[in-house]
């Protein structure tokens, strides 16, 4: 009996020791690559949601848009995102000092009056980060210059212009804001402000793809802000998948813009407000040369073609005020012979000017017929 306790006692150490072993060979199997890529200079990924002082009560979940701006939140980015995002160092000490605030009804800007005042037009301006002002101060954006314009410009009523851009959102998430908002906010006119990378983003949402907002997706974003080795990883397959972009040239590609676009349609209409689209340029499309990279694999050798004459056939199909605000870009920088752009989306200060000029007058017409 003695023996056999001895032997059974061994049997357990042994298992132990084994089990121990294996613990460690796996921790130490996971723990190198790690090691190595913090050796290499390879960071963790910066959190999306905590990019920005105060970001966490700066933007929350949407059961249906994903996500969205908290009302009364106040946040500036940090330095470390505007590299991130390929901000040109030209621009880097005035990014980092810009405020961002989101007023009660989760609108950038000052505090408005939900109420509408007699003989008041307001028009809701839906978008991504090129609506919402990314990287510019709340006077800077079109948003807020064209509303300068249109009270500057009539005495016989009085506008409001409100910015419902959210940073990343496509034109499906837009679709669900104006359902979810429309009615509360009465719009005479809602502007959509429409750039290519939509129809990617509408696609996205559609295909659910992994790294998408979904359940697996944000599992994945977390572990990346953690692991300097899956954010490597992270970045790879982000690489792998530019470099096998193909050019939405199809009626394929855009069933998904092309849906959202019914649904805008429909939603004004039951809103009894007008709607305009107005298609944003892309920055090479305006400097050929300037920052190379996402939007030329994905676009192909035309770009022009490929994005604005398919959108203006979609808008006129079905009855959509559209603007496309290429040629104003193309004249302003034939003229002013600087940079209209921040990096290959974004407006920098002057490139919101010219948006503005150029949809000014686009909406007195509209809005006269």
């Amino acid at each position: 009996m003695i023996t056999q306790g001895k032997a059974a006692s061994s049997r357990w150490i042994s298992l132990a020791q084994n089990l121990f072993l294996a613990a460690m060979s796996t921790l130490i199997f996971l723990a190198a690559p790690e090691v190595a890529a913090r050796l290499a200079g390879q960071q963790p990924c910066l959190n999306p949601d905590n990019q920005a002082e105060g970001a966490q009560t700066a933007i929350r979940p949407n059961a249906v848009r994903q996500y969205e701006l908290v009302p009364g939140a106040t946040f500036t980015f940090q330095r470390e995102a505007a590299i991130r995002h390929g901000l040109s160092p030209d621009y880097l000490d005035t990014w980092e000092h810009i405020t961002y605030r989101i007023n009660a009804l989760g609108l950038r800007g000052t505090e408005v009056n939900i109420a509408k005042p007699t003989n008041t037009v307001r028009i809701l301006v839906l978008g991504d980060s090129v609506a919402f002002g990314w990287g510019i101060e709340e006077e800077d954006t079109f948003v807020y210059q064209l509303q300068q314009h249109l009270n500057q410009a009539t005495t016989s009523k009085s506008f409001e212009v409100w910015n419902g851009g959210v940073p990343g959102y496509a034109t499906w998430q837009e679709l669900a804001y104006l359902a979810e908002k429309g009615a509360t906010f009465h719009p005479d006119l809602v502007l959509v402000a429409f750039l290519f990378n939509d129809v990617d983003g509408n696609n996205e949402a559609a295909q659910k793809q992994l790294l998408g907002m979904g359940t697996g997706g944000r599992t994945l974003m977390s572990l990346t802000t953690k692991s300097a080795f899956l954010c490597f990883l992270r970045n790879k397959a982000l690489e792998f998948r530019l470099r096998h972009l193909h050019p939405c040239l199809g009626p394929n590609c855009w069933a998904e813009t092309e849906a959202a676009l019914d649904g805008l349609v429909a939603q004004s209409q039951k809103l009894g407000s007008m709607l305009a689209l107005v298609a944003f340029p892309m920055r090479l499309q305006v400097e050929p040369n300037a920052e190379p990279g996402y939007y030329d694999r994905a676009l192909g050798e035309n770009p022009q073609e490929n994005y604005q004459d398919i959108i203006a056939g979609l808008c006129h199909d079905r009855g959509i005020a559209y603007l496309d605000l290429l040629p104003a870009f193309q004249r302003a920088m034939s003229q002013e012979k600087q940079t209209l752009f921040l990096d290959p989306d974004h407006l920098n200060a002057p490139g919101n000017r010219v948006a503005a000029e150029a949809i000014y007058p686009f909406l007195i017409e509209l809005m006269s017929k």
